[in-house]
């Protein structure tokens, strides 16, 4: 049995089953990925570059960083503990997760699937995080299926004000949906949708195509295929303008 004074590192991750070399390595790449994908949440301008090294006569595997300009954030380490926390005792769907995107539940999902757990009975896999153990519970692992199982796409429209223009990577814009008072990415492949994005720079448009909601039913990303302009509210037409409009057919 480990305890803190056999975990070397600050990432440490203690598997007590038989797993074939295809888990093993599947494993320790899966853990990685999902440390990787909330460093880039938590300090998206310091990417995370590691190492692995089994403790000599242990079942613990130790993540090293590979030099001072590739460490891990501190703040990354603590927000892994705190979310797995969270994740053993309350479901995905009554919270909201600022680290955790789709892309970190799906690599977590991975090492949740490597070993097969029953009801009451947790897997034996656990983490340590900073000389903490926190135990990949059964609990965690049927709340991060039911997160992704629950996110959808569907075809639709989001309206907002357009903000944000990127073309490094594709084409991304940003609008500001006040519904939930959140921004939106908005992505799309055509440059030509981008030029009238950025003719739109600022103003109230609908965005037209398939959106990605998160297991809340809440969006967070469109695929754009078009944007139309929307009058702003002082432009709409008033109450007694509209008065009598379809009187007829009431």
């Amino acid at each position: 049995m480990n305890d803190k004074k056999n975990v070397g590192s600050d990432i440490t991750l203690e598997i007590n089953a038989n797993l074939s070399p295809q888990q093993f390595a599947k494993a320790l790449t899966s853990f990685y990925s999902f440390v990787e994908n909330v460093q880039n949440q938590v300090s998206p301008d310091k990417p995370v570059k590691m190492t692995v090294q089994v403790k000599e006569g242990s079942n613990l595997i130790e993540y090293h960083s590979k030099d001072n300009s590739h460490t891990v954030h501190p703040k990354t380490i603590d927000c892994i503990r705190e979310e797995l926390k969270q994740l053993d005792t309350t479901s995905t769907s009554t919270r909201y997760s600022t680290v955790l995107n789709s892309r970190a539940l799906y690599h977590l999902n991975v090492l949740c699937q490597i070993v097969p757990s029953y009801q009451k009975y947790d897997l034996p896999i656990k983490a340590w995080l900073n000389a903490e153990k926190i135990p990949i519970t059964y609990n965690i692992k049927q709340n991060v299926r039911q997160a992704i199982q629950s996110a959808f796409k569907e075809y639709g429209t989001i309206e907002g004000r357009l903000q944000g223009l990127n073309s490094h990577s594709g084409y991304e814009i940003n609008i500001y949906e006040p519904l939930h008072g959140k921004k939106i990415k908005c992505v799309s492949e055509d440059s030509e949708l981008f030029g009238k994005a950025y003719r739109l720079f600022g103003q109230l448009v609908e965005a037209e195509g398939k959106i990605q909601y998160d297991e809340r039913g809440i969006p967070k990303e469109i695929l754009v295929e078009k944007f139309n302009q929307l009058k702003e509210e002082n432009e709409l037409p008033s109450y007694l303008e509209t008065k009598g409009i379809l009187k007829k057919y009431v």
